[in-house]
């Protein structure tokens, strides 16, 4: 967000905290309901974004709450043992955080964390277009 920012460009977001376009909202859950997340688009369009950018949680994912998006980007930086309740193992949790690549566009471009082993599974899908960062491992 603050990189488009920074660009000039107008973007909503949709984060764990608020909502953001050009009136701060609170925030009930990190992904809303699918039908809010399109009411907040159609908001985010009448006040001049150009871009949105969304945090999807894997609750989301597994739910299908953003089912329908077709994303220009994704970004995954890591996963940890936080969602295990939810999700009964980490191999559920992972499948559901790798479900966000395929809803990327054609030409859309994952971006991903090299240092979590998550990486390895990214990488095997063989997407089109990847950007890749670590501190640890090679990026």
């Amino acid at each position: 967000h603050s990189i488009l920012v920074a660009a000039g460009k107008n973007p909503g977001l949709i984060g764990t905290v608020y909502y953001l376009g050009r009136t701060k909202m609170k925030a009930h859950r990190t992904t809303p309901e699918s039908l809010d997340i399109f009411k907040l688009f159609d908001r985010f369009r009448s006040d001049g974004a150009q871009a949105v950018v969304m945090e999807v949680s894997s609750h989301a994912l597994s739910l299908g709450r953003v089912e329908g998006i077709k994303f220009s980007s994704a970004v995954f930086t890591n996963l940890g043992q936080d969602h295990l309740d939810f999700h009964g193992s980490i191999d559920e949790y992972r499948k559901s955080k790798l479900h966000l690549f395929s809803l990327l566009e054609e030409d859309g471009t994952a971006i991903f964390n090299t240092d979590d082993p998550t990486s390895e599974a990214i990488e095997a899908l063989h997407l089109k277009k990847t950007i890749t960062y670590g501190v640890k491992n090679r990026a």
